[in-house]
C-alpha cells in the first residue's frame, strides 16, 4: 500500500472492518441428528470458492448455532492449516442459504455497517495473495497457526463505501470470467469422468493391464550424486501428479538425462499411477520421456491409445485402491497391479475414445491456463485499486 493515501481514504487496520470475529465450532458427530453443515479448510477449492457439497454434519447446541451460524457475506479466514507452498490464511466469502457454520480451525469475519463484505473479502484475499500472512505463520506439530492478534493489526487503506462498491464492481467482473473458465473445465473434468463410466458399461471383453502394455516401475537414483540431477529429464513422483487432470505438466525435480542416473525411462504417452503410500490410484498421462521413484508404475502404451488407457484404468479405480488396501500401508506392486483386468472395446471404439480423452486434456489445460491469466490480471489490477492509484470513477 501507498504511504500517502487519497485524502478521502481512511488509514487503518484489516481487524477495524468486522463487527464480529469469532472462531468456528466443531461440534458434536451429527450423523443421526444434524442441525448444522460446517465447513473446513477441506472445502476451501483450489481454484477459490467454496464446495458447500462436502460439508460435515455436525450437531451444535442452542447457544453455539445463535452464536455460530453463518449469514451471507460472512467471510471465513483460515487460522489453521497451510502447508509447504501454501500458507495459511486462505480466505472465502460466504454466499449461500441455509444452516452452516465453520469449523475451530477457521475465524468467522462479519463486516461493519460502512464496509462492504466483497470490498472486505477482496482486500484480504489481495493480503493474502501478495505474501501477506508468511511471516504470520507459527509452525507447530504438523501445522501452522496465524498470529491472528499481528494479522488484525496490519495495515489497510479503506475507501469511502460508494468506492468499496466501484472496486467491488470491476473485481466481480473479472471474476464472472473466471468462473466461466471454471465451468469449462469441470465441464471437461466431468465428461473424462464419464468416458471412464461409458467403458465400464460398455466392455465386450476383459484382459490384463500387463497383457495390453508394458509395466515398468521406477527408481530413484542416489540423492547424494548431485552429478546425477539438476537435468533436462523430468523425474515424477506422486506429488506432480494432480488426480483432477489428464496430463502430468511439470515435475519438481530432474534427472542430468545424460548421466548414468540408473533410473527407468517411461516414453510419452505413458499412463502413471501412485502404487504406494495414501495417495495409491493417482494417475496422469506424460507428454514427454521421462524416469518416476518407485511409488509410480508406469504403463508404457502407444500415444495413440494414451487417452483409452487413462479411462480404462480409471475405471477400475476402486479395484486398484482394494488391492493396495490390503497391506498395512497401501501398496500394490508390479505383478498385482499388471494383472488387473480393464475393459476393452472394439479397436476403433478405442482409438476414437482416446481422441476425445486427449481433446478435454486439451480443453482442461486451455481452461486453467486462462484461469491463470485472468487472476494475473486481477492480483495486477488490485494492486492499483486497492491502493489508489487508480480510482473507479463515479
Amino acid at each position: 500500500m501507498p504511504n500517502r493515501a487519497p485524502d478521502d481514504w481512511i488509514k487503518t487496520n484489516i481487524g477495524s472492518m468486522f463487527s464480529l470475529s469469532t472462531p468456528g465450532h466443531w461440534g458434536e458427530d451429527g450423523e443421526e441428528d444434524s442441525n448444522i453443515l460446517v465447513l473446513r479448510s477441506a472445502n476451501f477449492n483450489k481454484l477459490g470458492g467454496l464446495n458447500y457439497d462436502t460439508a460435515a454434519h455436525r450437531k451444535f447446541d442452542e447457544k453455539k448455532l445463535a452464536q455460530k451460524r453463518l449469514k451471507r457475506g460472512d467471510i471465513l479466514l483460515e487460522r489453521s492449516g497451510g502447508g509447504p507452498g501454501q500458507p495459511v490464511g486462505r480466505v472465502n466469502r460466504f454466499d449461500k442459504l441455509g444452516n452452516f457454520s465453520a469449523s475451530n480451525f477457521l475465524q468467522i469475519l462479519r463486516s461493519r455497517n460502512g464496509v462492504d463484505d466483497w470490498f472486505a473479502y477482496y482486500l484480504l484475499d489481495y493480503f493474502y495473495s501478495t505474501g501477506g500472512t508468511e511471516n504470520l505463520q507459527k509452525a507447530t506439530t504438523g501445522i501452522r497457526n496465524l498470529d491472528f492478534a499481528t494479522y488484525l493489526a496490519s495495515s489497510i487503506l479503506l475507501p469511502p463505501t460508494d468506492e468499496q462498491q466501484r472496486i467491488v464492481e470491476v473485481l466481480l467482473s473479472l471474476d464472472s470470467t473466471i468462473a466461466a473458465n471454471k465451468i469449462a473445465l469441470e465441464a471437461a473434468r466431468k465428461l473424462v469422468r464419464q468416458i471412464a463410466s461409458d467403458v465400464a458399461a460398455r466392455a465386450t471383453h476383459f484382459a490384463s493391464i500387463g497383457s495390453m502394455w508394458n509395466v515398468v516401475t521406477g527408481r530413484t537414483p542416489s540423492p547424494g550424486k548431485s552429478e546425477l540431477w539438476d537435468g533436462d529429464l523430468p523425474f515424477v513422483t506422486p506429488g506432480d501428479i494432480n488426480d483432477e487432470d489428464v496430463s502430468i505438466r511439470s515435475s519438481a525435480r530432474t534427472l542430468n538425462g545424460s548421466a548414468p542416473h540408473g533410473g527407468k525411462l517411461v516414453p510419452a504417452g505413458s499412463l502413471l499411477v501412485t502404487c504406494i503410500g495414501s495417495t495409491v490410484g493417482k494417475m496422469g498421462l506424460v507428454q514427454s520421456t521421462v524416469s518416476t521413484n518407485q511409488q509410480i508404475n508406469s504403463v508404457c502404451c502407444p500415444i495413440e491409445m494414451s487417452g483409452y488407457a487413462y479411462v480404462a484404468c480409471l475405471s477400475i479405480l476402486e479395484e486398484i485402491l482394494a488391492n493396495a488396501g490390503r497391506q498395512a500401508v497401501p501398496i500394490i506392486n508390479k505383478t498385482t497391479f499388471s494383472s488387473l483386468k480393464i475393459p476393452l472395446l472394439s479397436p476403433g471404439e478405442m482409438t476414437a475414445m482416446s481422441e476425445a480423452v486427449l481433446t478435454l486434456d486439451e480443453k482442461i489445460i486451455a481452461a486453467q491456463k486462462a484461469i491463470r491469466q485472468i487472476r494475473g490480471v486481477k492480483l495486477r489490477i488490485s494492486a492499483d485499486l486497492l491502493s489508489g492509484r487508480i480510482r473507479v470513477p463515479a
